[in-house]
């Protein structure tokens, strides 16, 4: 079937074209084309304004010499110097170098390595103790390998009989000098000794680090249980790594 195609619209009359503007756009279309039509104005090339010339200060004697204009250093007296010298050498002191921190060895290298021979060991080659009961106040050789500790836990700088840094550099006779209280502690079939009180149990540890093998000991009376109806060990081994160290 043919394409049936709706009929073209009429024409728009000519007064839609020419009908007049508001007076608000009539105006603002007139002043448009003014301006459109209007000669360019000449640019108008503005003065710059003035500037401030700056002054630079004059030179002083010396710096006119060198060519230098840079402040001239304080002078500090004899005693600031002094101060600041002391300041310096106290800095350096505080402060710890890095290859002495490595030198330094933590407890579990220590146990593993030079300390070996002061780590636990096992019940079989560990010693009995002694069979014989002796009166209190008796004074007699231990060997300081034997000798039980009656505290967990040993101060490093406070105690006597000295601090233990101090300690740790004593030779043998300077251990010779000092008593260490010991007391029997009964494990069943046999007896052990063991260090009483604070400064013994601190002494008996500088001496087992610096593989002291005897020690002057003199006889006293047994701490007491703190538990005496539990089934626990009455002391905290031979062994110094079983020992905290605290300030």
């Amino acid at each position: 079937p043919p394409l049936l195609l709706p009929p073209p619209l009429p024409p728009l009359p000519d007064s839609v074209f020419s009908a007049a503007l508001p007076p608000e756009l009539a105006a603002a279309a007139a002043a448009a084309a003014a301006t459109a039509s209007a000669p360019s104005a000449p640019a108008v090339a503005m003065a710059a304004a003035p500037v401030a010339a700056v002054t630079a200060p004059a030179a002083g004697p010396s710096e006119a010499a060198t060519g230098s204009s840079s402040k001239q250093r304080p002078v500090l007296s004899a005693e600031a110097l002094a101060a600041d010298d002391q300041s310096r050498v106290d800095r350096q002191e505080s402060w710890t170098p890095v290859h002495e921190q490595q030198a330094k060895m933590d407890r579990r290298t220590f146990f593993h390595t030079e300390g070996k021979s002061h780590a636990y060991v096992s019940s079989a080659s560990r010693p009995r103790g002694t069979a014989e009961v002796w009166d209190i106040g008796e004074r007699l050789q231990v060997k300081v390998e034997d000798v039980h500790f009656a505290n967990p836990r040993v101060r490093v700088m406070q105690g006597e009989p000295a601090p233990m840094p101090t300690m740790l550099k004593w030779p043998p006779e300077k251990f010779a000098e000092h008593i260490l209280d010991v007391a029997q502690i009964s494990f069943g079939d046999y007896w052990v000794w063991c260090a009483v009180g604070i400064s013994a149990n601190r002494q008996l540890y500088a001496m087992k680090r610096s593989n002291i093998e005897w020690a002057q000991a003199k006889v006293v009376a047994p701490p007491p249980l703190a538990s005496p109806d539990e089934d626990v060990d009455n002391t905290y081994g031979a062994s110094i790594q079983g020992i905290q160290l605290v300030p």
